[in-house]
C-alpha cells in the first residue's frame, strides 16, 4: 500500500501548480487518511492522469476520483446510452449445444406414457448438472454485469420494456447511472470507513431484530 513516504514524493512532484501549499507532515497525513489504501503504482498513475487533465493542486478527494476513472475504464463499464443498447440488444437466438452422452439422451426420448416421462427426465437431469450441455432459444445476453444487474434490479427485461420506449429509457438510464455511482464511490472508499459502516450495520440490524422480536411477544 502507498506510505507516507512515496505520497510526499509525488506531491513534492506537484509543487509547481498553482495553490499549492507547503508538504507538511499534516498534509501527507490527510493524503495518506485517504489513499494510503492504494498500491503505490495506482497512486502514481492517478497522480499522472490529474497533471495531465487538471490545472491546480489536487485534493485526497480529487486524486481518488481520478483512480476511480481509471478503474472505470480498466473495468470496462460501458457508458448510460451503450449500457441502454446492451438492453436494446439483449435478446439472442442461440443454438443447443448437447455433449455426446445428452444428444444420446434427447434423441432416446420417444413414444409416449412413461417410457418417454422417464427419458425426459433423464435427459432433464443430465442437461442440467452436465458442463457442456447448454440449452438453446431466446436468451438475454450482456456485455456487463453492471448492466444485467440493473435490468434485474428494475424487475427484469419484460418489466422494464413497455409502451413507452422514452419513458423506459429515462427509467433505465437513471437507475444505471444511480447504480455505477454507488458501485463508484464503494470502491473509493477509504477502508477504515468501509469497516466502520459494516460495524454499524451490524449493530443496527442487530437492534431490529431485537425491537422486532420484543413487538412480537408483547
Amino acid at each position: 500500500m502507498t506510505t507516507q513516504t512515496k505520497i510526499h514524493e509525488v506531491l513534492l512532484s506537484m509543487i509547481g501548480m498553482p495553490n499549492a501549499p507547503e508538504i507538511t507532515p499534516n498534509l501527507i497525513r490527510e493524503f495518506h487518511a485517504v489513499l494510503g489504501q492504494w498500491p503505490d503504482d495506482v497512486f502514481e498513475m492517478a497522480a499522472l492522469h490529474y497533471k495531465s487533465t487538471e490545472t491546480f493542486f489536487p485534493t485526497p478527494g480529487t486524486l481518488n476520483n481520478k483512480i476511480l476513472d481509471m478503474q472505470m475504464l480498466a473495468a470496462g463499464i460501458p457508458t448510460a446510452a451503450e449500457a441502454w443498447g446492451q438492453v436494446m440488444n439483449a435478446l439472442k437466438f442461440v443454438e443447443t449445444i448437447l455433449c455426446k452422452e445428452g444428444a444420446t439422451l434427447r434423441d432416446a426420448i420417444t413414444g409416449t406414457g412413461t417410457a418417454y416421462l422417464t427419458a425426459s427426465k433423464e435427459y432433464n437431469h443430465h442437461r442440467n448438472f452436465c458442463g457442456q450441455c447448454q440449452q438453446g432459444g431466446l436468451i438475454e445476453s450482456y456485455s456487463h454485469p453492471v448492466v444485467a444487474e440493473t435490468v434485474r434490479l428494475l424487475g427484469g427485461r419484460d418489466a422494464l420494456m413497455t409502451e413507452n420506449p422514452a419513458a423506459d429509457r429515462k427509467q433505465f438510464i437513471d437507475a444505471y447511472r444511480e447504480r455505477v455511482a454507488l458501485e463508484g464511490r464503494k470502491f473509493i472508499m477509504p477502508q477504515k470507513i468501509k469497516n466502520y459502516i459494516e460495524e454499524k450495520r451490524q449493530a443496527l440490524t442487530g437492534n431490529a431484530i431485537k425491537q422486532l422480536t420484543q413487538g412480537m411477544t408483547k
